[in-house]
């Protein structure tokens, strides 16, 4: 083998490696996380880097497959890198331990799977285990929305603006759900016995 094949071989390897300010900013992020995570006790120390680890592997290792999984809204269930989005949003969801962090990466979620949700929907896919995955997120952000609110009350919350944020998503799903039960009363209504009933009074 030639120089010239050895070192295409060596960028080729190096383009496809993360970068060290890319794995600087990542151990940054991911310490940030556990800086903003209330201190319990001390015991779950070995446990914290643990998952750091696990997280930063996952992360790393998948990066350039990975960072096109995990953002593009194309990759949808029954697709060949799904099962790589799913790895992926797993490590990141570990590592959300505060509540601040872990509402907006439940916001991100759920946009993750309304975008899904509109490409599975072009492509003619049923949705409904989809929906079901949505909703179960709606409650883990309802459920963040209510600690959130205790902190706000005892003046704990760092990130003034995340509850907005989190009222705001979840105002959103409270209209679509009454724009779709109205649809759906309205589909059952038949126009001429409608139009009738107007009539008689």
């Amino acid at each position: 083998m030639n120089y010239k094949i050895l070192y295409n071989l060596w960028r080729t390897k190096e383009s496809a490696t993360p970068s060290r300010q890319f794995k600087r900013a990542l151990w940054q992020k991911l310490e940030q996380d556990f800086s903003l995570a209330p201190k319990i006790n001390s015991a779950p120390v070995w446990l914290k880097w643990s998952l750091i680890g696990v997280a930063s592997l996952l992360i790393v290792a998948s990066f350039g497959t990975g960072v096109y999984a995990y953002n593009s809204s194309e990759v949808t269930e029954g697709t060949f890198l799904y099962p790589i989005k799913q790895k992926l949003e797993q490590a990141e969801e570990v590592v959300k331990t505060a509540p601040e962090v872990q509402a907006q990466f439940l916001i991100k979620k759920i946009a993750r799977r309304e975008a899904e949700k509109i490409v599975m929907e072009k492509r003619g896919q049923a949705t409904e285990k989809l929906d079901r995955r949505i909703e179960k997120t709606i409650e883990q952000l309802e459920k963040a929305d209510e600690i959130l609110q205790k902190m706000e009350v005892k003046q704990e919350l760092k990130n003034k603006k995340i509850r907005p944020q989190v009222q705001a998503v979840l105002e959103k799903r409270l209209e679509m759900k009454i724009d779709k039960t109205i649809n759906k009363i309205n589909s059952q209504i038949v126009p001429g016995k409608k139009q009738k009933s107007r009539v008689d009074h």
